[in-house]
């Protein structure tokens, strides 16, 4: 077995830095852990790897207690690898003796298999000077592979790369892991990572662990607005509960989540930006104005804004909107499917009662 269980890990250094975090990643799968930079994320996973120790509660890798406040096993003997940002490789020893640093002699066979398997077949022989970053990646995977690992630990390994290279590196790594059956961390701050690298993600902010679910649900059905926030551009409106539905800046929306059992109440809806249809040649829809038109080349964003009552929205069009939307035209916006939303007076604390539309203001 090789899971990784926290329960109640703390951290504080001049303040607070983790707080009170329950976290479970099964044996096997892919976790990525979400957060913006100060949120915790790099700090716990060097918890996890034993070179920090927890100032309150229990890490438990597989069935072993590793750190519990009262004993900690040694980074060594945990059966962890671990891929820093930077590569971390040895300047001085070429790419076969970094794989193999630590292995014994009659284990060195194994390195120039662990070289094909990350795709640098023959490059043995050259120093970290010689390669790419994205070769040098590949080599601190393999190394990390190299003492066959019950878990390997990701410390944001694809951030220095330029963005096709990152793709590239990034896709054949988690291929490796994943069919290797290694249980694996990655850190990032990157959404977009998270969401197609990981079998489930867990969004860390100011210490805590926000959510921890499989990427399409976090995305589609968060457990708060904050979360919601969090992850990816979000419309966030107030509704109130109307008789056929629920009333919002964009008229009434179909009845969502547990509306049948109630008769009134206001309640908080996420709409995503792609959950907005745009038109300029539509009669149905509210009107609005475009106040800013960003260009992403397959997709283009919408910041609008209601002519009523001037509620700020954020879509994202794509095709004949994409093309002949501008600044001050006047268009028509309804909202496709059924909202994600959560009553006011629900046990949702995180986020409750937010009262205006906010979305996130990526330039």
């Amino acid at each position: 077995m090789s899971s990784i269980q926290l329960r109640g890990v703390s951290k504080a250094y001049e303040v607070p830095v983790l707080r009170d975090v329950d976290l479970s990643v099964p044996d096997g799968e892919i976790t990525a852990l979400l957060g913006a930079s100060g949120s915790g994320k790099t700090t716990l996973l060097r918890i996890i790897a034993g070179f920090e120790p927890a100032d309150a509660g229990v890490v438990t890798l597989g069935d072993v207690v590793v750190d519990d406040g009262t004993r900690r096993v040694r980074p060594q003997h945990r059966g962890v690898g671990y891929v820093p940002q930077d590569a971390a490789l040895f300047p001085h020893l070429s790419v076969a003796a970094n794989v193999g640093f630590g292995l014994a002699r009659k284990q060195r066979h194994t390195v120039e298999s662990l070289l094909c398997t990350v795709g640098l077949t023959g490059l043995g022989h050259r120093y970290p000077h010689q390669l790419s970053g994205g070769q040098q990646q590949r080599v601190a995977v393999a190394r990390a592979l190299a003492i066959e690992p019950r878990i390997v630990l990701l410390d944001e390994p694809f951030g220095s790369l330029d963005a096709q290279l990152r793709e590239t590196v990034r896709l054949d790594v988690m291929r490796i892991l994943a069919e290797s059956g290694t249980t694996t961390l990655l850190v990032t701050h990157d959404q977009d990572e998270a969401m197609s690298a990981a079998d489930r993600v867990a969004m860390i902010e100011d210490g805590q662990v926000l959510a921890h679910r499989a990427p399409r649900q976090l995305y589609d059905r968060p457990r708060s607005p904050r979360a919601a926030a969090s992850l990816g551009l979000a419309n966030l409106l107030p509704g109130r509960w109307c008789p056929v539905g629920i009333d919002c800046a964009l008229g009434v929306l179909p009845p969502a989540d547990g509306c049948a059992s109630r008769s009134d109440g206001t309640c908080t809806i996420l709409i995503r930006p792609e959950q907005l249809l745009v038109s300029a040649r539509s009669t149905t829809g509210v009107p609005a104005r475009v106040t800013r038109v960003r260009f992403h080349g397959g997709t283009t964003l919408l910041d609008l804004a209601t002519l009523d009552d001037g509620t700020a929205l954020i879509a994202q069009v794509t095709g004949a909107e994409a093309a002949t939307c501008r600044v001050d035209d006047t268009v028509r916006v309804r909202v496709s499917g059924t909202p994600h939303l959560w009553w006011d007076d629900s046990e949702t604390t995180e986020g409750r009662g937010v009262q205006q539309a906010t979305h996130s203001d990526t330039p």
